[in-house]
């Protein structure tokens, strides 16, 4: 888990995320085929897209938004382990939950437009870096699998139309 600091953003709904509100629009007042603001839209100096000083850029971004949304996720989980006891508004954990919806889809979006979403995952607390013949080795394995289990989907579903015909066919005589 990333560590938090409560003094770097309030818990409250009402809170809009680095990118949640443009020109006075909220997140969901903009279209689906809408571009978030990113390092490259003109308001910083041109910035090689490759560079190490953008890759960093864009990390920091992209913690800056898990850690609002580890705090989002906690006050909504909160809300719903005490929604039976007094004084807990119920509304109040309805915004935090969609306030919580809308951080998710802007970090997929930051992820996305940046590209920091295509670095390959290590596990929690390893330092081991794999080789990118590892890394296309899993890959490769893990598209075989996929292969094989959309094959063998395919293959049973063509037996059971196969089954329902011979049985449709067996009840028209």
């Amino acid at each position: 888990m990333l560590p938090v600091s409560q003094n770097s953003f309030s818990q409250s709904s009402s809170q809009t995320s680095l990118y949640g509100s443009l020109q006075g629009l909220s997140y969901t007042d903009i279209p689906s085929s809408h571009t978030f603001p990113t390092l490259y839209d003109g308001s910083f100096p041109a910035v090689d897209l490759n560079s190490p000083e953008a890759f960093k850029q864009n990390i920091h971004v992209v913690l800056e938004n898990l850690a609002r949304i580890q705090s989002q996720a906690k006050a909504s989980i909160d809300g719903i382990e005490h929604a039976y006891r007094s004084g807990v508004n119920p509304v109040q954990t309805t915004a935090d939950i969609l306030a919580l919806k809308q951080s998710l889809q802007v970090l997929a979006d930051i992820l996305r437009q940046t590209g920091v979403g295509a670095l390959p995952l290590q596990p929690h607390g390893s330092t081991e870096v794999l080789s990118e013949a590892q890394l296309m080795a899993d890959t490769t394995k893990a598209i075989q699998s996929f292969y094989e289990r959309f094959k063998r989907m395919q293959d049973n579903s063509s037996v059971v139309a196969n089954l329902l015909s011979m049985l449709d066919q067996g009840a028209k005589r």
